[in-house]
């Protein structure tokens, strides 16, 4: 086990990614006309230096994208309205083809803004029915993707699909691909390691003003890793994988590897007949751990900084190891389970990575007969 370990990561190492560009499409605008025109300063008094949206805040004030709701107040937790969130979109489209945004308010004070999307293709006239409720998540995405052409959002983020619940349900494919390509683009990048991206619920002017600089100015976009269940291995398969997105997948006799630019995983399988019967218990998490920090030597690929313990999947008793994997071609942080089935079976789970958040998340959240580990990193 302790041979095809090592050799699997080895091997991995060699399999590589590559993002696919989205193709061109002809524009009579540029992102070039995004430009700043004022000075923030310090404007707003309730959005401090120190607070998370005080960069998207000042883009999208120098950027003439969002005003203050009053000349020295921005309100960073209201709610953005449904009218105010074209207003946005429009401006968007606006100086993305002339420059400038010249739109002037009207009676209703949003109605010029309403007909303006309208006959941009920004939105569809009877969309709403009222212009004063809070937009969704999900509306204030859309406007924007509408907003300009599909050629502007570059991929910069590999992203196999997301679920949107009964939301995609409704909403259908073209709805739910829009808002998966505002990800790709990093634009939206969700509220946790999953993505999730909540899109029945309201935005707020903070939230908003987020997204909408990195709509307008791609520097500012963010390339993100987010993982995914529903990777899984033929040789175990009762284990759920939770990995990132675009992993992929190289299979052995003995072995499943899983390999991404973020991560990679490693599942294995051998069967001993000394094994059988066997609980891993009656080997110490030091001594396990040892044998395979030499096992991994042995092989070209240092394992240090180890750290063993024995830890529960339900009832099961796995074993951990936590350290630093290190070969001719990587360093990645690493968290290996092992434990020994009844039919005589060493299997393990090596799963890798230099990012510490997805690290946790894949080996917090990988699930054994349903079941993830009590004892979480």
């Amino acid at each position: 086990m302790k041979k095809t370990l090592s050799a699997v990561l080895a091997a991995a190492l060699l399999f590589s990614l590559s993002l696919t560009a989205s193709a061109a499409e002809d524009s009579s605008g540029s992102m070039d006309n995004f430009r700043p025109s004022a000075d923030y300063s310090g404007r707003f008094t309730d959005v401090a230096a120190s607070d998370w949206e005080y960069s998207d805040v000042s883009t999208c004030y120098e950027y003439n994208l969002m005003q203050g709701m009053t000349s020295s107040s921005f309100q960073p937790d209201g709610n953005l309205s449904v009218a105010q969130a074209i207003v946005m979109a429009d401006r968007i489209h606006e100086i993305y083809h002339t420059g400038q945004s010249t739109i002037e308010n009207g009676s209703p004070w949003y109605q010029p803004y309403v007909d303006y999307a309208a006959e941009n293709g920004i939105l569809e006239t009877g969309t709403f029915s009222d212009y004063n409720a809070p937009v969704t998540r999900a509306q204030m995405a859309l406007l924007l993707y509408n907003a300009l052409p599909a050629s502007e959002f570059t991929e910069i983020n590999t992203i196999d699909h997301m679920s949107f619940g009964s939301f995609g349900e409704k909403a259908g494919y073209e709805t739910t691909d829009k808002i998966l390509q505002l990800y790709r683009a990093g634009i939206v990048t969700g509220n946790d390691i999953y993505g999730s991206f909540l899109p029945e619920n309201s935005i707020t002017r903070a939230e908003s003003s987020a997204i909408l600089a990195r709509t307008a100015v791609p520097k500012q976009r963010k390339a993100i890793t987010l993982v995914r269940d529903g990777y899984g291995s033929d040789l175990l398969p009762h284990v759920d994988l939770i990995l990132p997105h675009g992993m992929e997948t190289i299979s052995g006799d003995n072995f499943t590897a899983f390999t991404g630019d973020a991560a990679l995983a490693v599942v294995s399988s051998e069967y001993d007949a000394e094994l059988e019967g066997i609980s891993i218990t009656e080997i110490s998490p030091d001594d396990y751990g040892q044998a395979l920090q030499e096992g991994l030597g042995d092989s070209g690929c240092a394992l240090t900084d180890i750290s063993s313990e024995s830890v529960s999947f339900a009832t099961m008793q796995v074993y951990r190891i936590t350290g630093t994997c290190t070969s001719p071609d990587f360093t990645m942080d690493c968290v290996i389970y092992a434990w020994i089935s009844r039919d005589g079976r060493m299997n393990s789970i090596a799963l890798l990575s230099d990012d510490d958040t997805v690290l946790k998340a894949m080996a917090n959240d990988l699930r054994i007969y349903g079941t993830s580990v009590t004892q979480k990193l």
